[in-house]
C-alpha cells in the first residue's frame, strides 16, 4: 500500500491536503513520480477518503474531479424530493458521448475542439461547463472563455459556475480573489500574501456573443460559446476570429478546449456554416450530433398519456413518423419504441404549437431534419427534400471550351466554335446532353462579375412531351459580363445546333440591356414581354424580363408550387441548396421586412432575403423560370393544345418582330459603330 508519508520524507517535502490544491500542485510540480504512484492508488480505503490521492487522480484526470466534486442544481423532480443540489455523477447519454470525443482527441493528440448539434435540454452546458471547471481549478493560469447567447443565458453559465465553486469541499477549492457577474478569479484575496502565494493564476470570463472583443488582450485555452445558432451571435464571425488570435496553435498547445454548441435555428449563420464545412472534413472541429431518441426521459406511456395502446400508434403512423423510424432504423440502426413515438405527439400538442417543423427544429433526430426544419422557409421542405434526391452530378464543369475541346466526338459534334476567353473555368456544369426533341429555355441573371458582387447565374431547362421539366444545364460565375453573354449564347448555340429550339430569358433589372443587346447581335432569341406604360396606358413589347415587386410574388408563389407538387426535375444540387436557404424574415406586424438582398446586407424597405451569407442567383434564374411556365400554361386554349406545343405559341410572340429591327432598337453603341465604320472605309 503507497504511503505518501514515506514519499514526503524521500522528497524532503510536506504534502498537506489541508493547505489547498495550489500546494499539492507545487508539489507535484516538483515531484511528478508521486503524482502517478498517488494516482493510481484507491482514494477511498476502508470507507475513508484519501485526499492526497483524490487530488492526485483529479489533477490527472479531470473526469475523476467531475464525479466526485462538482455538484450542479438539480431537475424538478429533485427539486421537489428536497434536495438542495446534486453530484454530477450519473452523465446523460450525450454527456457521455461528448466525455468519450474528449478521450478519443486527446488519445489522438489533438485539441478538443467540438461543434455539437443538439436536441434540447441534453446537458452539454452542463458537462462542458464542469470539464471547463475542473481544467481551471486544476491547473496554473488556465484561460476560460464563456459566451452567452444573450445575457440570460449568461447569467445562467455563470450561475452554474458559482455552485460547482461554492460546493466544493475547501481543501481543494482554490483561492479566489473575485467571484462576481463577470468572472471567477483564482488568485489570492490578500494584497499582503499575493506576492509570495499567487494562487492558480486562473479566469473563468462571461461574455455575451454581442460583445465582439471578448477574448481580445490575453490568451484564451477554453471556450465554450452556448446556443452559437440563435440570433444574438450575428456578429460571431467577427466575434472568433477575435478568439481565434487569442487561442494558441494546436501544434503549440494540443490541450486547448473549444466547444460550441446549439440547436439548430436554420440554414444561415456561422454555426450552420462551420457545421457543414466541419461535416465535409473542412472545419477544424469534430462533430457531435445527438437526437431526442438518445435521451431515455423522452419516452411517455402511451395508455396514460395519450389513451392510445402502442399497436394503436403503429397502425395510425403518418409521413413524419414513417420517416423517423426508417430513417433511425436505417442511419443509427435504433427502433423508435411506442413511448418515444407518444412522447413525440405529446410534445408537438403541447409544446411546439403543434407544429412537427418547430419539433423538428427543438428535437430533431438527425441533422438534416434540424436544419431543414428550423427557419421561416418559404418553399415546402417535403418538396426541397425530393428535389434534393433527383440531383445528380455534373457530367462537364468548366466552359463551353471543355465542350468543345475535350469532350468525346458524337458530344461536341454540334458545339459551336468556342470565342475567346480570359477564364477557362467560367461556372459551367452540364447535367444533360442536347435533345433534339427538347425544347429549351435559358434563363439568365447577370450581375458585373467583381469579387464583391453577386454571382451570375443562368439556368438551362429542357421541355419534352410527357416528361417532367429537366434541368439540362446551370451556369454560375463570377467573370467580365461580357464573357458570362457569351458562355450562355454559346451554350444555347450546342443545344440548338442539335436541333432544338432555344429561348433567352434574361432579367432585365440591372445589366438587362447590355445582355439583351448582346444576345441579340449574336442573333439569339430573346424572350419579349408585354409592359403597360403608365403614361399613355398602352401595352408595350420590351426585351427580357423585368422582376419587380408586383410579379416577384407570384413568380415565388410559382416556384413554391412546383417544389411543392414535385414536377420538375432538379439536378444541381447548388440549386436546391439555395431554394432550401431561402426564407422570409418578418416585421413584428406580419409584413415582410427582407428579400433578395446581397450578401451581409441589410436593406430597409419591405424586402425579403437569403440567409446571410448565402446568395439566391440560383433561387431567382428558377422564379423566373417557373413565372415563365406559368405564362405559357395560360395560353393553353380550351381547344386543347398540347403544354409542350404552348411553348412554341410563347416563343412566337417573343420573337415577333424582325431580329434586325430589335438589334438596331436595342444596340447602345450602334450609331459609335457607324460613325467608326464610316471613318474607316474614308481612310
Amino acid at each position: 500500500m503507497l504511503d505518501v508519508r514515506t514519499l514526503e520524507r524521500a522528497s524532503g517535502e510536506r504534502f498537506e491536503t489541508d493547505r489547498g490544491i495550489e500546494h499539492a500542485l507545487r508539489f507535484f510540480d516538483k515531484n511528478p513520480s508521486t503524482l502517478h504512484a498517488l494516482a493510481s492508488e484507491p482514494f477511498l480505503q476502508e470507507g475513508k477518503l484519501r485526499r492526497d490521492r483524490l487530488i492526485a487522480r483529479c489533477v490527472l484526470n479531470p473526469e475523476v474531479y467531475e464525479r466526485t466534486l462538482l455538484w450542479i442544481r438539480p431537475k424538478e423532480a429533485d427539486v421537489i424530493q428536497g434536495r438542495k443540489n446534486i453530484l454530477l455523477h450519473h452523465l446523460k447519454p450525450g454527456q457521455q458521448r461528448l466525455n468519450d470525443a474528449f478521450r478519443q482527441l486527446d488519445a489522438e493528440g489533438k485539441p478538443k475542439w467540438v461543434i455539437i448539434l443538439k436536441a434540447r435540454q441534453q446537458g452539454f452546458s452542463t458537462k462542458t461547463a464542469a470539464r471547463v471547471y475542473a481544467k481551471t481549478a486544476t491547473r496554473w493560469n488556465e484561460r476560460a472563455l464563456i459566451v452567452g447567447h444573450d445575457k440570460a443565458n449568461a447569467a445562467e453559465l455563470l450561475t452554474m459556475y458559482q455552485t460547482f465553486h461554492q460546493n466544493l469541499p475547501a481543501w481543494i477549492r482554490p483561492m479566489t480573489r473575485a467571484d462576481n457577474r463577470n468572472e471567477l478569479l483564482f488568485q489570492n484575496p490578500s494584497p499582503k500574501w499575493r506576492s509570495f502565494d499567487p494562487g492558480l493564476g486562473g479566469r473563468i470570463s462571461i461574455e455575451t456573443a454581442q460583445d465582439t472583443d471578448a477574448g481580445a488582450g490575453y490568451t484564451v485555452t477554453l471556450f465554450h460559446g452556448s446556443e452559437c445558432a440563435r440570433k444574438g451571435w450575428a456578429n460571431a464571425p467577427i466575434l472568433m476570429t477575435t478568439l481565434d488570435q487569442a487561442m494558441p496553435q494546436p501544434h503549440v498547445n494540443p490541450h486547448t478546449y473549444k466547444i460550441i454548441e446549439s440547436t439548430a435555428q436554420g440554414q444561415m449563420g456561422w454555426f450552420y456554416d462551420e457545421w457543414q464545412a466541419s461535416e465535409k472534413g473542412q472545419g477544424p472541429y469534430m462533430t457531435l450530433f445527438v437526437g431526442f431518441w438518445e435521451e431515455p426521459t423522452y419516452a411517455l406511456d402511451p395508455v396514460e398519456w395519450l389513451g392510445m395502446t402502442g399497436l394503436q400508434i403503429r397502425s395510425d403512423l403518418d409521413e413524419k413518423e414513417r420517416q423517423l423510424i426508417a430513417g433511425c432504423a436505417a442511419r443509427y440502426h435504433v427502433a423508435i419504441t411506442d413511448e418515444q413515438l407518444a412522447w413525440r405527439r405529446w410534445m408537438i400538442q403541447n409544446r411546439t404549437q403543434r407544429s412537427w417543423e418547430l419539433f423538428d427544429q427543438e428535437y430533431p433526430w438527425c441533422p438534416d431534419v434540424a436544419f431543414l426544419s428550423s427557419g421561416t422557409v418559404v418553399f415546402d421542405l417535403g418538396g426541397v427534400a425530393a428535389a434534393l434526391a433527383t440531383c445528380v452530378e455534373p457530367k462537364i464543369k468548366g466552359s463551353m471550351q471543355d465542350i468543345t475541346e475535350t469532350t468525346p466526338e458524337d458530344w461536341r459534334k454540334h458545339a459551336p466554335k468556342a470565342m475567346p476567353l480570359t477564364q477557362k473555368d467560367c461556372g459551367l456544369r452540364v447535367y444533360a446532353l442536347p435533345d433534339p426533341t427538347a425544347r429549351v429555355v435559358l434563363v439568365e441573371d447577370p450581375s458585373d462579375g467583381h469579387a464583391d458582387s453577386d454571382y451570375q447565374a443562368c439556368h438551362v431547362w429542357g421541355f419534352r412531351e410527357a416528361v417532367p421539366p429537366e434541368q439540362m444545364a446551370v451556369i454560375e460565375s463570377k467573370i467580365p459580363l461580357h464573357h458570362f453573354v457569351d458562355q450562355c449564347f454559346l451554350l444555347g448555340k450546342w443545344y440548338e445546333e442539335a436541333g432544338s429550339s432555344v429561348l433567352h430569358i434574361p432579367e432585365t433589372n440591372y445589366n438587362g440591356r447590355f445582355v439583351t443587346s448582346r444576345l441579340l447581335n449574336h442573333g439569339a432569341q430573346v424572350y419579349m414581354r408585354e409592359d403597360v406604360l403608365k403614361v399613355k396606358n398602352l401595352l408595350e413589347n420590351t426585351w427580357g424580363f423585368l422582376l419587380t415587386a408586383t410579379n416577384k410574388p407570384k413568380a415565388r408563389h410559382a416556384l413554391a408550387r412546383i417544389v411543392e407538387q414535385r414536377v420538375w426535375l432538379f439536378r444541381d444540387k447548388r440549386t436546391v441548396d439555395q431554394i432550401r436557404k431561402y426564407t422570409v424574415v418578418y416585421r413584428p406586424d406580419g409584413t415582410i421586412e427582407y428579400e433578395g438582398a446581397p450578401r451581409g446586407v441589410r436593406p430597409e424597405g419591405n424586402m425579403q432575403q437569403a440567409r446571410l451569407k448565402s446568395y439566391d442567383d440560383l433561387v431567382i434564374c428558377a422564379m423566373i423560370m417557373a413565372y415563365f411556365e406559368m405564362d405559357v400554361h395560360s395560353l393553353i386554349p380550351e381547344s386543347g393544345i398540347r403544354p409542350d406545343e404552348s411553348l412554341d405559341i410563347l416563343m412566337d410572340r417573343a420573337v415577333g418582330r424582325s431580329w434586325y429591327d430589335g438589334r438596331r432598337a436595342l444596340d447602345p453603341y450602334r450609331e459609335v459603330r457607324e460613325r467608326l465604320a464610316r471613318e474607316e472605309e474614308i481612310n
